[in-house]
Formats: C-alpha cells, sequence, structure tokens
C-alpha cells in the first residue's frame, strides 16, 4: 500500500479549522504545525505559512513553542488556561517557579489578557533585581565635587496602574518617591562652587526643579537629549529628555564660544540609559574639576567617581 501524501494545502485547511476557537485548538494548532514542518519537504512549510494560512510565520512559531510548553498541555492546567494565542506564548516565558506562583495566585486565569501576564513578568525580575541591587547600596562618598551629574530613579505615576504599569520604570529598575530623593545628601558631596546637571523626563520638569532646589543648586539652562526614536506619553510622543543645569556658589559658565547647542542628537541605548556624548561635553566643560555621575550603570569613565546600585566600580578621579 502506497504512502498517503498530506499537501500543504490540506495542512493548511487543518489548521485553519483549529485557528482562534480555545485552549484545545490553540494546543492543536502548534502541534499541526510542528507535524507539518517535520513532514512537508524543504521549503513547502514557510510557502504554505506564507500563502496559504490566516497567520505569518513569526505567529506559527509562537503557536509551535505553545505546543511545545508541557505546562500548557498538562490537561490539569487547560481549565484556567486563556484562549488567546498571544497570551499563552507570554506564559511560555515564566520559569516554572513563576509559573506555579501565578497559578496560585489567580494571575492565570481564563479571562487575564496579555498585558497582565507581561506586567507580572516584569515585576518579578524586577524584584528579584531589587533584591540583588540591595546589596550593592552604599552610602555616598565623602569627597567634594565641582561638577555633579544625576540621574535619579524618577518614579512616575501612570493615570491607571492597572493598564499603565507594564511601561513602567518600576519594571525596570527600583524607583524612589520624590521626597526620598530630595532627602538625598547630595549637597555634602557638592563642593562651594559646583555646577549641577540633573536629568528629567518632560512630566517629571516641575519635581527635577524642586528636587534641584532642594539640593541648593540654582536653576540655569538645559540641554535637550533628541533621541532617534519615538516613546510613549500622554499629551504627545516623546523624543527628548532634558539635561537641566544648576550652580551654587561661583561656577563659571563655559567660555565664549566653547558652548555646545542646546539640542544634541544621541541614539538610544538601554532602559534609561543616557548617551556618553553629555559626559563628554562636561569633560570639556570643566576638564580639571572633580566629577561625579550618581546612579551610575555600568562603569564609570576614566576621571569619574560612580555612585548607584546599577555602578560596576568606583574609578579613582
Amino acid at each position: 500500500m502506497s504512502e498517503v501524501v498530506v499537501s500543504s494545502a490540506e495542512w493548511a485547511a487543518r489548521i485553519t479549522a483549529c485557528w482562534r476557537t480555545s485552549v484545545e485548538a490553540i494546543l492543536e494548532v502548534g502541534r499541526l504545525l510542528a507535524a507539518a514542518k517535520k513532514e512537508l519537504p524543504h521549503g513547502e512549510f514557510g510557502k504554505m505559512i506564507e500563502s496559504e494560512l490566516p497567520f505569518t510565520d513569526r505567529t506559527a512559531r509562537m503557536l509551535m513553542t505553545i505546543a511545545s510548553d508541557p505546562r500548557l498541555t498538562n490537561r490539569k492546567h487547560v481549565s484556567v488556561l486563556p484562549p488567546s494565542w498571544g497570551t499563552l506564548y507570554e506564559l511560555t516565558k515564566l520559569d516554572d517557579e513563576q509559573f506555579e506562583a501565578r497559578l496560585s495566585d489567580g494571575t492565570i486565569n481564563p479571562d487575564m489578557e496579555r498585558r497582565n501576564i507581561a506586567t507580572a513578568v516584569k515585576q518579578s525580575r524586577r524584584a528579584e533585581r531589587e533584591q540583588e541591587l540591595a546589596a550593592k547600596q552604599t552610602a555616598l562618598p565623602t569627597r567634594k565635587y565641582g561638577a555633579i551629574v544625576v540621574d535619579p530613579e524618577w518614579r512616575f505615576e501612570p493615570r491607571s496602574r492597572e493598564t499603565g504599569m507594564d511601561r513602567a520604570a518600576d519594571n525596570h529598575y527600583p524607583t524612589s518617591a520624590i521626597e526620598v530623593i530630595k532627602s538625598r545628601d547630595v549637597p555634602s558631596i557638592a563642593a562651594a562652587d559646583c555646577v549641577l546637571f540633573l536629568w528629567a523626563t518632560a512630566p517629571m520638569l516641575p519635581q527635577a526643579l524642586s528636587v534641584m532646589d532642594a539640593w541648593g543648586f540654582e536653576y540655569r539652562s538645559n540641554y535637550v537629549w533628541l533621541k532617534d526614536r519615538i516613546g510613549t506619553g500622554y499629551w504627545n510622543r516623546n523624543a527628548h529628555e532634558h539635561l537641566l543645569i544648576g550652580v551654587r556658589g561661583n561656577i563659571p559658565a563655559p567660555a565664549s564660544g566653547t558652548q555646545w547647542d542646546s539640542v544634541v542628537e544621541a541614539p538610544v541605548g538601554e532602559h534609561s540609559a543616557k548617551p556618553s556624548i553629555f559626559l563628554e561635553m562636561i569633560e570639556e566643560y570643566y576638564p580639571n574639576l572633580p566629577k561625579i555621575e550618581l546612579n551610575c550603570r555600568g562603569k564609570g569613565r576614566p576621571g569619574w567617581a560612580v555612585w548607584g546600585n546599577e555602578a560596576e566600580v568606583e574609578v579613582a578621579a
């Protein structure tokens, strides 16, 4: 008896019949995709997805990932899983401990949405990271500095903690209330004549100015970092941040003719990381002053002292 050859059209018909119906159907779609990929001649699988199925290759790979996750195919769990392939795929990103915890606290339920688990994943990772960072907490140094750069861990409250927290800074690093930032003893490390460069996002400008005042600095001007991609926002799509300039004592402004333009274009790096070009600018303005970067992420620049949860080392100044 000759072997029955199943064509791509037949595979597509079977898969489409199961599409978007239930958790069991989603799992079956993933299993059928995996079987089709295994049995079809080389190249036919991709062609089938492109021309005969109602979703993309990326979606197909997600569905196969879902079907290969034993926690999602476990019959004990199927009844509490959401009938959404996008949400199910987010569940595959959880490790076993996180998965069980989300089952126990009811986060995983038939009515959950994709953003619920995405937020839970970020919050879980942040909690782990915060515990690690706690061990690195250090007191502010005792030396006096003539140039201080600060990128505070601003806590921006979204309109809704239910819908806005998946994009909040709290999911990426520990943040602090404005009063905590104000109480930080920055004045104790500032020289009598000192310049402060304070980073602030557009919605946090009033708070940043109040912090500057609390630390004993007078506002003078600001630079604008123009980013190479658009972010989020309520009144507009933010594509910039401010670097505020404050002074105390008799600190000289940059020499006439050496000032940089007030708008500096630079690419976006990791979440909240600031372009090093601004530190280069400060080095040009004040090559001899002792300098420190507070809330530094990673290694400091040569000649700079650094402080913060994510500062890897202190560079001798």
